[in-house]
């Protein structure tokens, strides 16, 4: 009824003005949906006595897609763009405070403070390491030509596995206290060095851990 109502209304158009142009059809056809662009020219003089038609229905289903999916290209490129400006706004947000806590935590190591227990400097270690393993991983959020290409930088290395694991269970040791839980490591001969990227293993037994 809807596209009956179109042609409808073009032919009386074409009736008044002599011509009729433009009108777009979407028809559900067994081959699947179709779309038709219909022009329609009166034979007659227009209020003549005339009255009879020459209707030409043209197939458009192809330009119709590609204009479907020059606009889906369109919004995917606006939304790249705003992931961008994203990254960019967060970049700024999220490396000024690191920063100061970077900065603090090598203060008080120092001595900014006062002496350190051997307490107070392990926690402090704690921190700095937990504060440089994040900005690590913001700087492979911020790359922005690598997220677009959708691949990871790494850099493959020999690895003791004994200082990862100690500077990995400093990040969890915490939450692991207040839920009553134990970690302790061991390692053996054979597995006490590994190749791989030190930032990507540590992120793994992070995530294993936590």
């Amino acid at each position: 009824p809807k596209d009956a109502a179109s042609v409808m209304a073009a032919l009386q158009e074409a009736l008044t003005h002599g011509v009729s142009t433009g009108t777009l059809l979407e028809l559900s056809l067994p081959q699947g949906p179709r779309w038709f662009e219909v022009s329609i020219s009166r034979k007659g003089e227009p209020h003549g006595v005339d009255t009879r038609f020459i209707v030409l229905s043209r197939d458009v289903t192809e330009r119709k897609q590609t204009e479907v999916a020059l606009r889906a290209r369109e919004a995917a490129d606006q939304a790249s763009k705003a992931k961008s400006e994203f990254l960019s706004r967060m970049s700024h947000e999220l490396r000024t405070p690191l920063n100061a806590v970077l900065g603090f935590s090598q203060w008080l190591m120092h001595g900014g403070n006062g002496a350190l227990s051997d307490g107070q400097r392990r926690h402090v270690e704690h921190i700095q390491g937990a504060g440089e393993h994040l900005l690590e991983m913001i700087n492979d959020v911020l790359d922005l030509s690598r997220i677009e290409a959708g691949t990871m930088r790494l850099q493959p290395e020999a690895l003791a596995v004994a200082p990862l694991i100690e500077a990995t269970l400093a990040l969890v040791e915490s939450a692991a206290e207040r839920r009553g839980i134990v970690l302790t490591q061991h390692i053996d001969d054979e597995a006490s060095r590994v190749h791989g990227d030190a930032t990507r293993v540590k992120q793994i037994l992070t995530n294993l851990l936590s």
